[in-house]
Parts: structure tokens; C-alpha cells; sequence
């Protein structure tokens, strides 16, 4: 949203411009609706969305819900967090409070910095990615729920994220042991295209919640980016995928996240970890 560049403006004996306070009231009363406008480009819509900012900004889902239906908006430390991590919301506040030049001076300052650091687009984030990343509700099995007897579950014979072929392998089978009990659901649509999945899709085998759906074709080019990073954002683009989409911040190289989360102490899920507490 933009305004125009003649707005009527009072100068004090200090020497202070001041808009008009009609003109400014009149832009505060846009406020909620181009807010809620920004929030919907950069973090799209839906429950998922709603659960990320609340989580983000330390705030009650029904809150976040009204500030995306545009019933009111965020004040205070909810407008800052959001602004920090929302370039639509940063955006939308500099326009409504008149410093649109301001936009075009952070867009100046960031190709300066992306050309003294060609890669710098590139830069990974993990926490950035696992917060990203879809959630599914997996229910919890009744106490009586047997226990497949242990066997070899074999070997892809890749790693992923630092995640062994042997612990890839171990987690699907687990997964595949929920879908059948209906702990966990089963294949819906493509995260990343629309169309039907026949696969899951994990940055995290640690933490089964976060799989998501994904379709044949979308899950070769993701493993592929490795080999051309480029045609794995031209994939994105092509159906319309949104800047702060998972899929889009995955790693640019191969990435130790297992080893990281490790770290941390996060451990590979067991099967006993989904059973109700006896």
C-alpha cells in the first residue's frame, strides 16, 4: 500500500514536519486490514499459520486468528517481533506510517550486502527450518497396543541431514506402523505441488510430527538440489511456493542437522514412545 507523495504536512516553530492528523488517523484506521493482508503473503493462512506466529510472538492463538481475519491488530512487542521477522509486516507499518523511502533504503542496503557475499541467499538456518517445518498430530495408542517384535528394518545406504540410512530406515518403519494403527494419517496432497502424495517427506527423523506429504516428483528434485540448487527454487517458483515455506529453506548443502540435534539431546523415536504412559 502506498500514498501519495503530496500529503498536506504542518511545520512547528522547532522546525518539525508533521503530517496532517486527519490524514494521519485516516492511515491508522488501515492498519488492521493491511496487516492482516501482510501476514497472510509471508506466512500464508490456515491453522498452521496461526500456530507459527503465536509460537513466534508469544501470543494466544485466538489473538493471532484476529489479527489474520483483521478483527484487530498487533500492538506493542507483537507488532516488533513481527516486523522483524516478516519483511510483508515490516513493509506495511514503514508505508502506513509514511516512510516509504525507508523500504527502498533497506532494499538498497541488502543487494550491497548480498554483493559483497554472493552466497549470503544462501546462508542456512536450521532452527529457522525446523520451526518452519509442517505438524501433524500423531494420537497416542491405547496401553494395550502390541509391540512389533524387533527386527532389521535394512539400510538406504544414504544419510540425509546427517540421519544414517539405518535410522532413516527405522523411523519410516515406525511411521508406517502408526499409519496402519491410525495414530497417524495417511497420504493427503503434495506440500510442496497440490497434487496426491505417496510418500513422506522428513529434514527431522527425530520428530515423526514434522513429516510431511509430499508426491514422487517433488521429493526426486528436493534430494536432487544438491546437484542444482537453482532448478530446485525454478521447481518453487513454478507452483508458487511461498518465501517462508520449508521447502524453501532447506539446506543449499548437505548439513549435519542429526548431529545437531544430538547435541541437544534429541534421540531417534522408539516405538514405546507413542504408547500412553502405563
Amino acid at each position: 500500500m502506498s500514498f501519495p507523495e503530496n500529503d498536506r504536512i504542518f511545520q512547528s516553530d522547532s522546525g518539525k514536519t508533521f503530517h496532517n492528523r486527519g490524514e494521519q488517523l485516516e492511515h491508522a484506521q488501515d492498519f488492521i486490514p493491511v496487516v492482516a493482508q501482510a501476514l497472510k503473503l509471508d506466512f500464508g493462512g490456515g491453522p498452521a499459520a496461526v500456530k507459527r506466529i503465536a509460537k513466534l510472538v508469544h501470543a494466544n492463538e485466538r489473538a493471532v486468528r484476529n489479527w489474520f481475519e483483521g478483527k484487530n491488530g498487533p500492538s506493542g512487542e507483537h507488532l516488533i517481533v513481527l516486523m522483524f521477522h516478516s519483511d510483508a509486516v515490516f513493509q506495511a507499518v514503514l508505508e502506513l506510517a509514511g516512510r516509504s523511502h525507508l523500504v527502498a533504503a533497506v532494499r538498497i542496503l541488502r543487494a550491497k550486502e548480498q554483493l559483497r557475499d554472493p552466497m549470503s541467499t544462501n546462508a542456512f538456518d536450521p532452527d529457522g527450518l525446523i520451526f518452519a517445518l509442517p505438524r501433524l498430530t500423531i494420537e497416542p495408542l491405547p496401553r494395550d497396543t502390541a509391540i512389533p517384535g524387533r527386527r532389521s528394518f535394512g539400510d538406504l545406504g544414504t544419510s540425509y541431514n546427517g540421519f544414517t540410512g539405518k535410522e532413516r530406515m527405522r523411523t519410516d518403519g515406525i511411521a508406517k506402523w502408526l499409519t496402519s494403527l491410525g495414530a497417524m494419517r495417511g497420504h493427503q496432497a503434495c506440500d510442496i505441488c497440490g497434487a496426491q502424495a505417496q510418500e513422506w517427506h522428513a529434514e527431522n527423523y527425530f520428530d515423526l510430527s514434522t513429516w510431511m506429504d509430499i508426491c514422487r516428483g517433488c521429493h526426486r528434485r528436493l534430494h536432487a538440489r544438491f546437484r542444482g540448487l537453482g532448478r530446485w527454487f525454478d521447481h518453487l517458483e513454478a507452483r508458487g511456493v511461498r518465501a517462508n515455506h520449508w521447502s524453501r529453506l532447506v539446506s543449499p548443502d548437505p548439513f549435519d542437522l542429526a548431529g545437531l540435534l544430538r547435541h541437544r539431546g534429541a534421540t531417534e523415536p522408539v516405538y514405546e514412545s507413542f504408547i500412553q504412559h502405563r
